[in-house]
């Protein structure tokens, strides 16, 4: 089940897509119903609400529409290591310059 905020952006009752957060950017993937298919190029968290962000491939997705999701693991498996990466170089930086 799902709404339509805009043209391109769609809240999910449930998602497995990660919405930016904490510093980490949020999943890309695809959203599709019987009427219609979104590229997600952004999925933000905002409060507990997670929002897909992107562009219509096809039709239009309308409210209380089932929906299948996929997420692009090559996509999110680059933001992870980026955002680990990002963790141990704050954790060098604090063991050789200290913390302020």
């Amino acid at each position: 089940m799902l709404a339509v905020l805009d043209g391109g952006e769609v809240i999910l009752d449930r998602t497995p897509f990660y919405g930016e957060s904490g510093g980490q950017a949020g999943d890309w993937g695809k959203i599709e119903t019987s009427s219609g298919a979104m590229e997600v190029e952004d999925a933000k968290k905002i409060g507990e609400t997670i929002v897909h962000i992107g562009s219509m491939l096809r039709g239009k997705i309308a409210k209380g529409e089932s929906a299948k999701v996929e997420i692009d693991e090559s996509v999110r498996r680059k933001v992870m290591a980026n955002h680990t990466a990002t963790h141990l170089l704050q954790a060098a930086l604090r063991k050789v310059l200290g913390s302020t």
